[in-house]
């Protein structure tokens, strides 16, 4: 096809093409369902987190996918609410009149940890998203690379992530591939079991 890939930092001004591209990749997963607005601050927010990494892969200038995260995992969701506090707490009263339960699930999500003790001393890759009918293959795995190229340069020798473990065999092959590996499972609200994913860098 000839069109060039590149991977660099994401910018302030990509927030709507990242809300975008999660909406067409993430179609009927709880985030989406919170709506455009919610993700909006919640991008938002990690774009102005000063320890999130934010990795984007662009074809001729436009946002064709992201991957976004943090270089500590521990602590990092309630940094991130520090960040936007007055913003997400208005996401949130809107939440109580449309979607009260989705309060919930959000306080749960927080906690994505199982038995094992966790210490979360690496970094985290929270969310990674192609855009569906981009139709180029590795942008995912070029995405990855820069993410833990970020993580390195800042002194993290870990990168981690969480995925569904059920029905989800291409999404965990595709980790695999990239070099991750199983550290444990746990039972996300209500009845997601999961798996968090480990890999030395």
């Amino acid at each position: 096809m000839g069109e060039c890939v590149q991977v660099r930092l994401l910018k302030q001004g990509d927030l709507s093409d990242i809300v975008s591209i999660h909406m067409h990749a993430f179609e009927g997963f709880f985030l989406t369902t919170l709506g455009n607005s919610f993700l909006k601050t919640y991008y938002k927010s990690v774009l102005k987190t000063k320890d999130s990494i934010l990795a984007g892969a662009y074809i001729d200038q436009k946002l064709v996918g992201f991957g976004v995260g943090a270089s500590l995992a521990k602590g990092y969701n309630k940094r991130l609410v520090r960040t936007s506090l007055f913003p997400f707490l208005w996401e949130g009263v809107k939440l109580l009149f449309y979607k009260p339960k989705a309060i919930v699930q959000l306080k749960n999500n927080f906690r994505k940890t199982g038995e094992q003790k966790d210490d979360g001393r690496y970094a985290e890759l929270y969310s990674i998203a192609v855009e569906p009918d981009v139709g180029i293959r590795g942008i995912g795995s070029a995405i990855i690379h820069f993410f833990e190229c970020e993580a390195k340069s800042q002194g993290v020798d870990r990168v981690s992530l969480t995925t569904d473990l059920y029905e989800n065999k291409n999404v965990l092959a595709f980790y695999k591939k990239n070099g991750y590996e199983v550290y444990y499972e746990f039972m996300a609200y209500p009845n997601r079991k999961m798996v968090r994913l480990i890999k030395k860098i």
